[in-house]
C-alpha cells in the first residue's frame, strides 16, 4: 500500500552511524516509507537517539529541550548549513539522499527544532517503522 525502499547506513558528516544491520528491516511491509504526504520523518529508535546526539555534538554548547513533548530543540543564531552536518541516508543499489541542515532543521519561534521523529514513541503500538516525509 506504500513506496517503500530498503535503506542501507545512515551518514553523518563522514561518519556511519553503527546500526545493527536488521535495523531498518526489508520485505513485505518493512522497509522505509516514503510519503510525501507526511510533514516530518519518523526513524526507529535505534537509528534516531545516535543520529541526534552526533547533530548535536557538533555544537557541544547547545542547551537542547524538548518542545512539545516531541520535538528536540535549541538556539543557534550562526548559520545552520555551517555549523551542523549533511546527513545521508544509503539505500539499497547505490541510491542516497543527503539532507542539509536547513533542510532537517525548522525554526520555531526563537529555535531550531530538528524535524526527525523517534518512531517507536510516536506509533500507537510504539513499533520502530522508518518513513521519509516531506520534511
Amino acid at each position: 500500500p506504500h513506496y517503500s525502499i530498503n535503506m542501507t547506513a545512515v551518514q553523518v558528516g563522514l561518519d556511519f552511524l553503527n546500526l545493527p544491520t536488521d535495523v531498518f528491516g526489508v520485505g513485505d511491509n518493512k522497509g522505509t516509507i516514503i510519503d510525501s504526504g507526511t510533514t516530518l520523518a519518523y526513524l526507529p529508535e535505534m537509528v534516531y537517539e545516535p543520529l541526534v546526539s552526533k547533530i548535536i555534538s557538533q555544537q557541544p554548547d547547545l542547551k537542547v529541550h524538548t518542545v512539545h513533548d516531541e520535538y528536540t530543540c535549541f538556539q543557534y543564531s550562526e548559520s545552520v548549513d555551517e555549523g551542523f552536518p549533511n546527513v545521508t541516508f544509503h539505500f539499497e543499489n547505490s541510491v542516497s539522499l543527503k539532507v542539509y541542515p536547513h533542510e532537517y532543521l525548522f525554526p520555531f519561534e526563537d529555535l531550531w527544532c530538528i524535524g526527525w521523529q523517534n518512531s517507536g514513541m510516536q506509533s500507537r503500538d510504539r513499533k520502530n517503522m522508518t518513513l521519509l516525509g516531506d520534511f
